[in-house]
């Protein structure tokens, strides 16, 4: 996941939707998270023995020099940077334990599945995740937008957001079932390449739909949050 929801969710203008500034986002996002380790595994493969993890571990530089990137440009640390950075110090403890590249890969697809159960329980338990997001959001937007996402969480809010969380946790256990395939079927230079496009597909789907919904759940109240969440 890396930068790919921090850039997506963070692509839009204050008073619309910059598509060119989103695909620089996510062309960013891919170059950084999976051409580049791609490349770099290739390079480095040819070094060490064919099961080794070393490999898989230098390349994983690539998507945590992505997030400090990332974090030095916002200058501020929220929910999803904090799951950026445990999902990164996941994978690089992974791969140092792991005693092959391919127990590593397998593990390491499984972070989705975590933040996705995670997900699914808070959201059975009435506390749902993406509820607590949106407050946050709240407290660095601007005056008229958090009185707009006050007004949304007050009408209907702990439902709607219900759904959302609901959704996103089945959507992020389902792709991280999927990189476990990748991680069985594909070579790991391959799998380097083709996950974070699958984690890329699955997290800006879920974004549009998520504005859509929010925009569908609560169509009298159009305000500027809503336009920009979608």
């Amino acid at each position: 996941m890396n930068r790919t929801v921090e850039d997506t969710n963070r692509s839009a203008h204050d008073h619309g939707f910059d598509r060119r500034g989103a695909l620089k986002s996510l062309g960013l996002s891919l170059t950084i998270n999976a051409l580049c380790p791609f490349l770099l595994y290739r390079v480095l493969q040819s070094y060490f023995p064919e099961s080794s993890a070393l490999p898989l571990l230098y390349a994983t530089i690539f998507p945590v020099i992505g997030l400090i990137l990332s974090l030095v440009r916002k200058r501020t640390v929220d929910a999803i940077a904090i799951l950026a950075m445990l999902g990164l110090a996941f994978h690089i403890v992974v791969t140092l334990l792991a005693r092959t590249v391919g127990i590593a890969l397998v593990v390491r697809s499984l972070d989705g599945a975590f933040i996705g159960v995670a997900l699914v329980i808070s959201a059975l338990i009435g506390c749902p995740i993406i509820l607590f997001v949106a407050k946050q959001f709240v407290v660095g937007a601007t005056a008229e937008q958090a009185a707009s996402l006050n007004r949304v969480m007050e009408n209907d809010g702990a439902r709607t957001f219900f759904t959302i969380t609901l959704m996103w946790g089945i959507c992020l256990i389902a792709m991280s079932g999927l990189h476990v395939v990748l991680a069985l079927k594909l070579a790991p230079a391959e799998f380097l390449l083709l996950s974070p496009v699958v984690g890329v597909v699955t997290i800006v789907a879920l974004v549009a739909w998520t504005g859509r919904y929010l925009a569908a759940r609560m169509s009298p109240i159009q305000t500027p949050v809503v336009r920009q969440m979608c």
